[in-house]
C-alpha cells in the first residue's frame, strides 16, 4: 500500500563466531544492481563503511503492468551464484575470494499504474519507486558450499528502484528491459526519535535500541490496576494510526524460561502513570492475541477480545476521534478487526510494549515495518463512502499527506477520503497542494466544507493532477453536485475557501499572496460542519496519494489552526490541561510557550505529576526556555502556587519564578479582574 511508512533498519553486534545465525548486521549505504527481464545472470554491488559483497544472481524483472492497477514490483533476489568462480568479498576490512549463498528481500513501495494514452501505441515508458531490502549474505572457501563459512550476516538497505523501459500495449506497459537498484545512505532509524520509558515497578531495567528495533523489558504484567512493563513511545494529540510486526514471539534474553502471559505489542495511553487508562493490542509467546482496556485511572484491565496467530503477525492500533480499533494481519495488506473500544483521547502517548511477566526476568521482543501515522489535535481522518480501499492520513512540520482511492466527487453521491476539523460559523480554510498523485485525470486533491455523509451538501475547491481547478458545489443534500468553475494552473497551488453566512467564494493563488477569486455559490448548510483536506483517486481500486502545507482553518475572529495549534501571534497553546483532568474555569488559557526565551516549551502529557498536561522545556542545548500560565483572579486575596519541577539530566537548572504584574481587562465595584502571571522562579538543581 502507499503509504507514508517507516521500515525497519537492522543493525547488531559483530559475529565473533561464523553462524548461520546471521547475528551480525550490516547496514548498505551504497550500490548499484541491475535484473534483466529474461532472468539472465546479473550484478549487484552492495557496499557499507567497511564492507562490500559483489552478487551475481539469476533473477527476473517483471513481465507487465496494467494500466489503472496498482503496481507492486516487490522481489526476492537470490544470492546464490553459479558456482564457476569465486567473487570478491570485503567482510570488516577483510577481503576473501568466496562463494556466496543467502536471498536478498526487495519491498518496493506500489504506486499507481496510468492507464495509457490512445496515441501512445508502440512508445516506451519507465516507473521509479523507493524500496527497502533485508537479507543474508553468508560466504564459503569452497564452491559446494560446505565447512565453517567464512562470514555470514544480515544485510539492509534502501534506495530507488527504477523499473523498465515497458513497451506500451493497448493499456498495458510490457517489459523491454529490467529493474534497476539504486542503492542510498539510509536515514537514521525510525525509532531514533522515539522515547524509551520503564513503566511502573520493573524489578530489571529494560532498554529498547533502534538495531534493529528490539524491546527488552521486565515488569510483573500488564494488567489489574497498575502496568510494569517497556515503553517505547511517541506522543500523539489526534487521529493516529500505528502499524508493527512482530517478527517472533517474545522471548527470555538470558537463559531462563518466558512466562506464557509475557506480552508484546502496541499500546495507547493516557500517560506513563502506571494506572493510566491504555488500550492494547498483544500477542503472547504461545500466540495468543490479547485486546485490553483500562478506562479509567487506577481502573481494573478488562480483556475485550483476542485470537491465536503465527509468527511473524501484523499489528495495527487505530484511533478514530475517541475510539481505538484493533487489527492483525499475515501480511500488512489483508487485515482482521479484532475489536474496538473508547480509548484515551486528547494528548496521550502510542507506541510498543514488552512485559515479561516476572519481575526477577528480562523478556525480549522484535519488531520491524515500524509505522506511524498521526494528525494534530482537532483532526480526524476518515473515508467517505464506498472508496473501495481505506486511506490514511499523517501531518508533521506543517506538512499533511493524505492516502485515499474512491470513484469520485460527483453526481449525487460520493467516495474520497477526508481530513478535516470542526468549521463553526464564518470559517476560511487555506491549504497548498504540493503534489498529487496522477492515478486519473479526475482524480482531486483540494479542501472542502460540510457535513461527512456520502451525499451531503458540501463546497469543493479543488485541483487534478493535470493543474486544472474545480469550483463545485452540491446544493442540497441529496442533490447533484453542480460544478461553478475553473481555471489551469501548476502544482504547488495555494487554494482558498472562505465562508460568510451561507456564501462561499473559492479563490487560488500561486504564491499565498495574490488571490485570484474563482467563484462564488450560496449553499444553505449548518453552522457547524467539517472542513478541511479532500482527496479521491478516481478509482476505488488505487490509493492517490496528495501532500498539502501552509494548511490553515480560520474561524471569525480567530486564529488559524494548522498542524502545531494555534498559528503564529497567537499565544495560547490547545487542550492546555493545566495538570488535571478538566481544566478549572481560572486555568485558562494554559500552558504558554515564553516567546522572548531561546528555545520553544510546550504542553504536553509525556510526564504530568498528578494529572493528564504537563508543561516542557526540552532541549539538548545550553538555551534558555521559559513556560508561563495567564491565570484571571480577583484583584484581593491570598494565592498559593504550587509547581512540581524536575530534569532529565544533570547540569539542568529548573525551578519557580515569582512575577506578578497588572492590567486591568474588567472592573465593577464588587471587585476587579486582574491578569496574574506567574513564571519559573526557584532554582534546583537536576533531579530535584
Amino acid at each position: 500500500m502507499p503509504r507514508t511508512l517507516a521500515y525497519a533498519s537492522a543493525f547488531a553486534a559483530l559475529l565473533l563466531v561464523p553462524s548461520s545465525a546471521h547475528a551480525d548486521s550490516i547496514a548498505v549505504t551504497a550500490g548499484t544492481g541491475f535484473l534483466y527481464w529474461d532472468g539472465s545472470l546479473t550484478s549487484i554491488h552492495l557496499s557499507s563503511a567497511d564492507s562490500s559483497f559483489v552478487i551475481e544472481p539469476y533473477a527476473g524483472a517483471h513481465g507487465s503492468l496494467t494500466g489503472g492497477s496498482t503496481a507492486d514490483v516487490s522481489t526476492t533476489i537470490p544470492v546464490t551464484n553459479g558456482g564457476n568462480h569465486p567473487l570478491p568479498e570485503t567482510y570488516r576490512g577483510q577481503q576473501y575470494q568466496a562463494w556466496v549463498s543467502g536471498s536478498l528481500q526487495i519491498v518496493a513501495r506500489p504506486f499507481a499504474v496510468p492507464h495509457t494514452a490512445p496515441a501512445a501505441e508502440g512508445t516506451f515508458q519507465s516507473f521509479s519507486t523507493t524500496f527497502t531490502m533485508t537479507g543474508t549474505v553468508t560466504a564459503w572457501a569452497t564452491s559446494d558450499r560446505t565447512g565453517t563459512p567464512l562470514f555470514s550476516t544480515s544485510v539492509t538497505g534502501g534506495g530507488t528502484l527504477n523499473t523498465g523501459p515497458y513497451r506500451v500495449t493497448g493499456d498495458s506497459y510490457v517489459q523491454r528491459n529490467g529493474d534497476s537498484l539504486e542503492f542510498s545512505t539510509p536515514s537514521s532509524p525510525p525509532c531514533s526519535t522515539w522515547k524509551s520509558s520503564d513503566v511502573g515497578s520493573v524489578g530489571l531495567g529494560g532498554a529498547s535500541t533502534c538495531d534493529p528495533i528490539r524491546l527488552s523489558g521486565s515488569g510483573a504484567d500488564i494488567w489489574g490496576t497498575a502496568d510494569a512493563f517497556q515503553f517505547l513511545w511517541q506522543p500523539i494529540t489526534g487521529d493516529g494510526e500505528l502499524v508493527a510486526t512482530l517478527t517472533s514471539p517474545v522471548a527470555n534474553s538470558g537463559t531462563g524460561g518466558t512466562s506464557p502471559y509475557a506480552k508484546a505489542g502496541l499500546m495507547i495511553r493516557q500517560s506513563l502513570d502506571p494506572g493510566a487508562p491504555e488500550v492494547i493490542l498483544d500477542v503472547r509467546p504461545g500466540g495468543g492475541i490479547e485486546f485490553m482496556t483500562r478506562s479509567l485511572t487506577g481502573g481494573q484491565t478488562a480483556f475485550l477480545a483476542g485470537g491465536g496467530t503465527m509468527f511473524p503477525v501484523w499489528l495495527r492500533l487505530t484511533r478514530r476521534g475517541g475510539t481505538v480499533t484493533a487489527s492483525t494481519s499475515s501480511d500488512g495488506n489483508s487485515w482482521t478487526t479484532v475489536g474496538s473500544t473508547n480509548g484515551p483521547a486528547g494528548d496521550a502517548l502510542i507506541g510498543l510494549a514488552v512485559t515479561s511477566h516476572d519481575n526477577s526476568a528480562r523478556d525480549s521482543a522484535a519488531f520491524s515495518n515500524l509505522g506511524l501515522w498521526r494528525l494534530p489535535g482537532g483532526w480526524s481522518q476518515q473515508d467517505i463512502g464506498a472508496v473501495g480501499r481505506n486511506g490514511t492520513a499523517t501531518a508533521g512540520d506543517d506538512v499533511f499527506t493524505v492516502t485515499g482511492a474512491g470513484s469520485d466527487i460527483w453526481g449525487t453521491a460520493d467516495a474520497f477520503d477526508a481530513v478535516t476539523q470542526t468549521a463553526a460559523g464564518d470559517t476560511t480554510i487555506i491549504a497548498r497542494v504540493v503534489d498529487e498523485t496522477n492515478t486519473h485525470m479526475f482524480a482531486k486533491a483540494g479542501i472542502a466544507m460540510g457535513l461527512l455523509s456520502t451525499d451531503a451538501a458540501r463546497v469543493l475547491l479543488d485541483t487534478r493532477p493535470d493543474g486544472n481547478i474545480e469550483f463545485m458545489a452540491r446544493l442540497a443534500d441529496g442533490g447533484t453536485m453542480s460544478f461553478l468553475g475553473g481555471a489551469s494552473t501548476t502544482l504547488p497551488v495555494w487554494l482558498r475557501l472562505a465562508r460568510v453566512g451561507d456564501q462561499f467564494t473559492a479563490s487560488l493563488s500561486p504564491d499565498g499572496a495574490a488571490w485570484t477569486t474563482i467563484g462564488t455559490v450560496n449553499v444553505v448548510i449548518p453552522a457547524t460542519v467539517r472542513g478541511g483536506l479532500v482527496v479521491n483517486s478516481h478509482d476505488p481500486s488505487t490509493l492517490s496519494t496528495s501532500t498539502f502545507d501552509h494548511v490553515a482553518i480560520t474561524a471569525s475572529g480567530a486564529s488559524a489552526i494548522g498542524t502545531g495549534g494555534l498559528s503564529a501571534g497567537a499565544n495560547l497553546q490547545r487542550d492546555p490541561g493545566f495538570e488535571l483532568d478538566t481544566p478549572p474555569a481560572f486555568a485558562t488559557p494554559g500552558w504558554v510557550a515564553d516567546a522572548a526565551r531561546q528555545s520553544p516549551a510546550k504542553s504536553e502529557s509525556a510526564e504530568p505529576h498528578s494529572g493528564s498536561a504537563n508543561g516542557a522545556c526540552r532541549t539538548v542545548s545550553s538555551l534558555d526556555c521559559g513556560i508561563y500560565q495567564d491565570v484571571a483572579a480577583p484583584a484581593d486575596g491570598t494565592y498559593t502556587f504550587s509547581a512540581f519541577a524536575n530534569a532529565s539530566r544533570a547540569g539542568a537548572w529548573v525551578g519557580v519564578k515569582r512575577q506578578r504584574h497588572g492590567r486591568a481587562v474588567g472592573a465593577h465595584r464588587s471587585g476587579c479582574r486582574r491578569r496574574v502571571r506567574r513564571l519559573l522562579d526557584v532554582v534546583r538543581g537536576a533531579g530535584g
